[in-house]
């Protein structure tokens, strides 16, 4: 299945990615589309934009800079993503993500990890309660690095 028809099974609204149309459907279809020519297969900007029927390569710039804000914004918009690029990762990513909430949650809850904190000084708590949520932000830092770097 080309980049294409791959589109136009997430978008199925989308008849042509080229027709000029500001529906948010046709946007994000060309949004993917360029990010795909440009990011995987490699093409100049030049050539997506005269294959997408534009006459500068300026417009492709623009709708990069839409595809990482949508990135960082748009859940289904990432699992989109991952199904044009044929990214084998997105299960791997959601099992990460699902690793995630589950530690967030054990770690909230600081009694639950260590049962005997209340027998600390009230000084001693505070000290490990700030560590712990130290490394659940260096965890989560980590993690969404990484995410970063999958895309």
């Amino acid at each position: 299945m080309n980049i294409e028809d791959r589109i136009k099974s997430l978008y199925p609204l989308v008849e042509d990615i080229r027709k000029v149309s500001r529906k948010a459907h046709y946007i994000n279809a060309r949004m993917l589309y360029a990010k795909y020519k440009h990011s995987i297969e490699g093409k100049k900007l030049e050539e997506i934009a005269k294959d997408l029927g534009y006459k500068e390569h300026s417009t492709i710039i623009n709708l990069l800079r839409r595809f990482d804000s949508f990135w960082d914004t748009e859940e289904g918009f990432i699992q989109d993503w991952y199904f044009i690029s044929g990214d084998s990762e997105l299960e791997e990513t959601n099992k990460l993500k699902e690793e995630i909430k589950e530690l967030k949650a054990k770690l909230s809850k600081v009694e639950e990890v260590f049962p005997d904190i209340y027998k600390l000084s009230e000084t001693r708590r505070e000290e490990v309660v700030n560590k712990v949520n130290i490394i659940i932000k260096a965890t989560l830092k980590n993690e969404l690095g990484r995410q970063k770097e999958i895309r």
